[in-house]
């Protein structure tokens, strides 16, 4: 499943005021402030977006990169919320190759921000100060980011490259600062990730804030998360490479502390990779035809190769949803009632619970549903060699638990057990794997179900201990009548049952 507008949205521009389409580079005591009088003009698109450029390289046989201002929409929660960006303008439409103009149709993809959780507003300033830090201040003059290793190591410029690379360099032409190496949720061509960086999504293809999925550099290699307590790990890219490079043409090297994303720049294209908000990880290229570049999908990378295709993404039905081998999501049901847990199924959402689980009143207000041929994304083994009913019980003894997942490979009598006590996501169904599963979702019994258990345990507890006590009355009252008599002859032959079935005995 590969978004068909992921590349940050096709925008189109309404004018561009830009009169020399190329300035790469910045000297120190430089400053910048976002706000239409901006020196290299403020570039409107239809739809409210906003881009207020800073730095441009523009070769003509690569599209053009750029550091600067940007604007999202002009929404009431992003009207006053910039970002500061690395970008790429392409064109998809016929240009003049021979210009050094960038023409009114044009299209922009944002490769990195600065200040991806915090936006600015407008007149908010970035200071390249002369001891070479670049500042970025909101308008009020608060402290929202900079390149605090900089100082005091001889900066002499700013410059953006071909490949979306922004460098603070010294007067040896040496890199003191990049872009590069800190990533936001694209890896662009030779691009070193080390251990424990992070290439993480947005949170939404509008929205440039931090998402809940993320690649990182691990000792077991390249892996995908859901950044969850603790991480969820649901991909690993190292273990895929092998199986999807030749076909894809994508070639990442992997060294003992880092991973690089190799390609080499020429005619024939420029590829990147982006950790897309649902999860996937996408390779992208731009190709350059007669007189435009066009951007596409190239190679959806983890769904190639994994054998639940998009059911293996832990968000791909929401939470809680439900999906089919076949395609599609639902929600879970009880086959053995009437009684609808959840509320109907919601794309980007999942399926809601009716009643929130809640401790309250312990484990007698808790029921499972019972879903044969369903597992979870992420089934970590935690009881060996067990029982459904005593994996059960071990979810319904412990408050936090969510869900059971059991496992078994050739009779379901015996298996490994998986208890879910963090956020649930999506599950999915299993008909093509070595393992036989069934999923307990635990769930609120219905207001009337726990009234009724409320009821109906008092009541029983009174009426046994009234049957008791009807039955001493009865039985005393049968000895106070009985005459002295009698009750020795009971009593004798009472206590002689015994000694006669032994000496008789067995039959």
């Amino acid at each position: 499943m590969i978004s068909k507008a992921y590349l940050f949205l096709p925008f189109f521009f309404h004018f561009l005021c830009i009169a020399d389409a190329d300035f790469p580079t910045a000297n120190v005591s430089a400053s910048w402030k976002n706000n239409p009088s901006n020196e290299k003009g403020s570039v409107e698109f239809y739809d409210g977006c906003t881009l207020r450029p800073i730095l441009l390289v523009h070769n003509k046989t690569y599209p053009a990169f750029g550091m600067g201002f940007f604007r999202n929409g002009t929404s009431i929660s992003t009207v006053n919320s910039f970002y500061l960006v690395v970008f790429m303008i392409y064109r998809d439409v016929l240009f003049d190759s021979n210009s050094d103009k960038i023409d009114e149709s044009a299209s922009l993809l944002v490769l990195w921000s600065a200040n991806r959780d915090k936006p600015v507003r407008e007149n908010a300033t970035l200071d390249f100060k002369v001891e070479g830090e670049l500042v970025l201040k909101d308008a009020d003059g608060s402290l929202v980011w900079s390149t605090d290793n900089a100082y005091g190591h001889s900066v002499a410029g700013l410059e953006i490259f071909v490949g979306g690379n922004l460098m603070l360099r010294n007067r040896s032409n040496g890199v003191v600062w990049q872009s590069f190496d800190h990533p936001t949720d694209t890896w662009l061509p030779n691009q070193k990730i080390y251990n424990g960086q992070r290439i993480t999504a947005r949170s939404s293809w509008s929205n440039l804030s931090t998402g809940i999925y993320y690649l990182s550099m691990t000792g077991n290699g390249v892996c995908a998360f859901l950044d969850s307590n603790p991480p969820k790990e649901y991909a690993n890219l190292t273990k895929i490479h092998e199986s999807i490079e030749k076909g894809s043409g994508m070639d990442i090297s992997y060294r003992e502390t880092y991973a690089q994303f190799n390609f080499n720049y020429n005619t024939s294209g420029f590829r990147y990779i982006v950790m897309e908000p649902n999860g996937h990880l996408t390779l992208y290229q731009v190709e350059k035809l007669t007189n435009f570049f066009i951007v596409r999908p190239f190679v959806d990378i983890l769904s190639t190769t994994t054998v639940a295709g998009d059911c293996t993404y832990p968000r791909a039905c929401g939470r809680y949803g439900i999906c089919l081998d076949g395609g599609g999501c639902i929600c879970p049901v009880d086959h053995n009632e009437n009684s609808n847990y959840f509320r109907q199924f919601q794309p980007d959402v999942g399926c809601a619970e009716i009643t929130p689980l809640s401790c309250k009143d312990g484990p007698k207000s808790h029921k499972f549903l019972k879903l044969p041929n369903v597992t979870y994304f992420d089934f970590v083994p935690m009881l060996l060699n067990t029982t459904i009913e005593k994996c059960k019980e071990a979810c319904l003894s412990n408050c936090s638990c969510k869900a059971a997942l059991f496992r078994y490979k050739e009779h379901v009598s015996s298996g490994d057990c998986s208890l879910q006590s963090d956020e649930l996501y999506s599950f999915r169904t299993t008909t093509k794997e070595d393992f036989g599963f069934y999923s307990f979702i635990k769930v609120q019994k219905m207001p009337n179900q726990i009234k009724l258990v409320k009821v109906l345990v008092p009541c029983l507890l009174v009426g046994l201990v009234a049957t008791f006590v009807a039955a001493i009355c009865y039985r005393y009252r049968m000895l106070k009548n009985t005459p002295d008599a009698e009750v020795e002859e009971v009593h004798l032959n009472i206590s002689a049952a015994p000694e006669a079935s032994l000496l008789s005995g067995p039959r």
